[in-house]
């Protein structure tokens, strides 16, 4: 064998040995490392995924075997109620809750009614066939708050729940905390805009911007609200049509923007099928006062011929929002009682804390 024959076989076995040291190498660490690691995406393997689920798996545990179990739910920010912002961080924790929910639970969407209802603690108008309130007394309303605390750099996530009469449940509830560090995930989230707007058209956060669809909205809902047969002491709406009778209150906003608010409910209310007018404009001023003084007098009987029953008296009020540039319109009803039934009656008046039993909305206008 030569020289050159010797080198070459000397690298080649050199060459060989690193081989089997590396692999001997790589195989130790299989051995002794346990299972290797599967990388998984930033969001798996945050703190604020882990606390979620932990919060998720609470929620499952406190409803089961319980009236709640496979009761309607709704979802809700508790930025609703506190005036806080509502960030990118509570439209994710509010949507992970609502997906794990509806594997159970039917999903109720709240209305612009429902809102207000919540914001003053007052019962939710529970439809009775037809109507646009939930669907069942049942009903179960969740709501995601969150409390960051920048010095401890944590936020506390917490989980309550209401009834359908705007009492908490006891025992339905959860709190877990998550990392809020500065260039953690849960605080950029934190400081994000949502993807969604969650709020219904006509609340303060999201008004309306023309006044044919705030006049139209509400429309629609006397009629639903009507239809539904949701009055005081078991009351029942009309076969015939309803004959609608629309005042004002004295208001400090423009006489023209009243104007144009008045004429277009009127309108809108008198376009849907069952509604009449009762009464010309230019009567507006003498009505007024009667229906005030039966209003006042509810020992009187009312015996306008033009005030039949199944008459709905609503009253508008027009008022400036402490937001400049912003106006609140309230409605406010009262129907003759058992139109099916009696040719004569007295006046379903509103009952506080129940929407139904008297026709009462609310939306504001950005002008």
């Amino acid at each position: 064998m030569t020289q050159r024959d010797s080198s070459k076989s000397f690298y080649q076995c050199s060459w060989l040995a690193l081989l089997l040291v590396c692999g001997l190498m790589i195989g130790g660490c299989v051995a002794t490392g346990g299972e290797p690691q599967v990388l998984a995406s930033p969001v798996e393997q945050s703190d604020l995924d882990q606390g979620i689920n932990d919060l998720l798996v609470q929620l499952r545990q406190k409803l089961k075997y319980t009236e709640y179990e496979i009761a309607p739910v709704a979802v809700v920010s508790a930025s609703v109620k506190e005036g806080g912002n509502f960030t990118r961080l509570d439209e994710l924790i509010s949507q992970r809750l609502i997906d794990d929910l509806q594997q159970n639970h039917e999903l109720v969407i709240l209305s612009r009614q429902h809102f207000f209802e919540y914001r003053d603690n007052r019962p939710f108008s529970i439809s009775k066939g037809g109507g646009t309130g939930p669907a069942s007394e049942n009903l179960v309303v969740f709501s995601v708050g969150i409390s960051p605390d920048d010095v401890l750099e944590r936020a506390i996530v917490r989980l309550t729940a209401v009834n359908s009469l705007s009492q908490a449940i006891p025992g339905l509830n959860g709190s877990v905390v998550v990392d809020f560090k500065k260039e953690g995930l849960a605080r950029q989230l934190h400081q994000a805009r949502p993807q969604k707007n969650p709020y219904p058209l006509g609340i303060e956060e999201r008004p309306y911007r023309k006044v044919d669809r705030l006049t139209s909205n509400l429309a629609s809902e006397l009629l639903a609200t009507y239809r539904a047969g949701g009055f005081a002491s078991g009351q029942t709406p009309a076969d015939s049509d309803v004959r609608v009778v629309l005042t004002t209150m004295p208001s400090p906003v423009a006489p023209r923007l009243v104007l144009n608010i008045i004429s277009a409910l009127q309108q809108d209310i008198v376009a849907r099928q069952g509604f009449t007018c009762a009464i010309n404009p230019a009567d507006y001023s003498s009505f007024d006062q009667m229906i005030r003084f039966y209003e006042s007098n509810p020992s009187f009987t009312i015996s306008e011929t033009r005030l039949s029953p199944a008459t709905v008296f609503l009253f508008a009020e027009i008022l400036h929002h402490p937001n400049q540039g912003m106006v609140s319109v309230s409605l406010r009803g009262a129907w003759r009682i058992d139109p099916t039934d009696k040719e004569l009656g007295g006046v379903i008046k509103e009952t506080a804390g129940n929407y139904l039993s008297g026709f009462t909305a609310r939306a504001y206008l950005k002008m």
